[in-house]
């Protein structure tokens, strides 16, 4: 078993056995989706943020991020969040 899922709440799976998020009393974790991308120029434009994160550290242009999110990212099935 995946040590992520090991005792740590609930999981939805695809039909593939793959996970599509993991849950814990206080967190969830999913994929990202392209509806994430303002959220992550949020987060990548904080210096506060940045200084701890990132490779290579440091504050991300929204346009930078923005293009990440495009490469990264797979486009939206509707279904997501």
């Amino acid at each position: 078993m995946n040590s992520l899922h090991a005792g740590c709440g609930n999981s939805s799976r695809t039909g593939s056995g793959q996970s599509r998020h993991s849950r814990t009393p206080r967190l969830r974790l999913r994929r990202l989706v392209p509806a994430d991308e303002a959220d992550l120029i949020a987060l990548d434009s904080d210096p506060d943020v940045m200084r701890h994160v990132g490779s290579p550290t440091g504050v991300k242009s929204p346009e930078e991020t923005a293009e990440r999110v495009k490469r990264r990212v797979p486009p939206s099935t509707g279904s997501e969040r």
